[in-house]
């Protein structure tokens, strides 16, 4: 048994186009707003960072370390692991700094793409 088709009227197909249009500017959007989000989470997390720095130098610099860890003398961390923690958590926060100019500039991408195709070049 064959199946019939439907012949689509030209108002079907314009509605069909105006749903598909609809949704690829609903996913534009939602890209944007993750990559604007996740911007956003990064700047947090970079902002952590540099307090986690602040307050490893203010240790190292004053000798006075605050930071407690049973498996150490005295419960306290040595000088050298604070070194050993401030370099890792540099390298973090360089590679978040370097993530949110990688998302920003694929956003100046996008957005000029845009421009194109709108017709505002």
């Amino acid at each position: 048994m064959v199946a019939k088709r439907h012949k689509v009227t030209h108002e079907e197909f314009m509605l069909i186009q105006k749903l598909k249009n609809q949704q690829e500017e609903t996913m534009k959007i939602q890209r944007k707003f993750d990559q604007l989000t996740g911007i956003d989470r990064n700047k947090i997390q970079i902002k952590c960072k540099d307090r986690d720095i602040a307050f490893k130098v203010k240790q190292i610099n004053s000798g006075k370390v605050l930071e407690v860890h049973a498996e150490y003398v005295n419960n306290l961390k040595p000088i050298h692991i604070l070194h050993n923690e401030m370099d890792v958590i540099v390298q973090e926060k360089t590679e978040l700094e370097e993530l949110n100019k990688s998302i920003q500039s694929i956003m100046e991408k996008e957005a000029e793409e845009d421009k194109k195709q709108d017709g505002w070049d």
